[in-house]
């Protein structure tokens, strides 16, 4: 009985996630002290008015994952992570009150102030837009902006996906979060995290170093033999 109100609790958040901007764990501490009108309530919110097969339920209903990660990343990190298809994902709307995170690179070479500036002037217009245009807001959103999204992955999916974007070639901040998914199993599953032995727990300033060396050699060699001929 336990179990099964507890992943009514997460059905239940996962419905609501997409449309607040809360991380999941609140949210699901509101639903835990909500009576069944309240849920019930939700749900029929949700599910609608349901006419034919093909009026499917949403991805709230995809909730049971053995890992359900709630994600606060760039946006950048978003659009590589979210490629992974054997998941099922959900957004929250885009918005620039989460936070921003500017790129080291940015800084120094001396772009800071410029970036901070454009961050800025989406603030303001987004701040206009919002009591009219909630949702068209979004689209005042940078790049930089932090997004807050769930992803839900089985155990063979995410073996991948953190091996994959711990490489010394992944981008940095997508490092960061897949090395930071490790830890999490580690914590509570340590067997699980020792069969991702492939994992790389390092730091690379330029992470595309070696890759781009090799391919200015293989270029340099291609050159000497066409010169040759």
């Amino acid at each position: 009985r336990a179990h099964q109100d507890e992943a009514d609790c997460l059905t239940i958040s996962l419905m609501l996630y997409p449309y607040l901007t809360h991380p999941l764990r609140q949210i699901r501490r509101t639903i835990r002290v909500w009576d069944e009108i309240m849920r019930r309530r939700v749900i029929e919110t949700y599910v609608g008015e349901r006419q034919t097969r093909r009026d499917r339920p949403g991805r709230a209903f995809e909730g049971g994952y053995p890992y359900t990660f709630d994600l606060l990343t760039d946006f950048g990190t978003y659009k590589d992570l979210m490629r992974h298809r054997m998941s099922t994902q959900l957004r929250q709307r885009f918005t620039p009150l989460l936070g921003f995170s500017l790129p080291p690179d940015l800084k120094e070479a001396g772009f800071a102030d410029r970036a901070e500036a454009c961050r800025d002037r989406a603030m303001a217009l987004y701040r206009r837009l919002t009591p009219d245009f909630p949702e068209a807001a979004s689209y005042a959103t940078l790049h930089g902006s932090l997004v807050r999204w769930v992803m839900g992955i089985n155990d063979r999916s995410l073996h991948h996906l953190i091996e994959l974007r711990t490489t010394p070639q992944g981008h940095p901040s997508y490092r960061q979060v897949a090395q930071a998914m490790y830890r999490a199993v580690k914590e509570r599953s340590p067997w699980r995290a020792e069969v991702m032995r492939f994992t790389d727990h390092d730091d690379y300033s330029w992470s595309r170093a070696a890759s781009e060396a090799r391919q200015r050699a293989k270029e340099r060699k291609l050159d000497s033999v066409s010169g040759a001929s």
